[in-house]
């Protein structure tokens, strides 16, 4: 588990998985603890994401 509550650092993240490579595939998991601060910053990360 890494990185920070950057939406920044999350698109490039999401940027970089969706680079194709012949052979390969990507997954990108989040884990979110249920009733944190985190469940709220993971929603605002994907709105972000995907208006990119």
């Amino acid at each position: 588990l890494s990185g920070t509550g950057s939406a920044r650092e999350y698109v490039q993240r999401l940027g970089r998985l969706l680079r194709k490579v012949e052979g390969k595939r990507a997954k990108l998991v989040e884990i979110v603890s249920r009733e944190t601060m985190e469940v709220r910053t993971s929603r605002r990360r994907h709105k972000i994401a995907a208006e990119a």
